[in-house]
């Protein structure tokens, strides 16, 4: 199940996404199973656990 912080996070839009996880780059964000349907996910960033840039979507 994702974790409700980061589902409402990412529910803020890319750029609120994107500050937290540059704020925050040793959380392994777990969005499984979270309802994504109708988020622009358009410049989603993600990191690796050292914080580096895996993929920008």
């Amino acid at each position: 199940m994702a974790n409700q912080e980061h589902t409402d996070i990412i529910k803020q839009g890319v750029r609120a996404w994107n500050k937290w996880r540059a704020e925050n780059p040793t959380i392994d964000p777990d969005l499984s199973n979270a309802d994504l349907q109708g988020i622009n996910l358009d410049a989603l960033m993600m990191f690796s656990e050292t914080g580096h840039r895996l993929t920008k979507l």
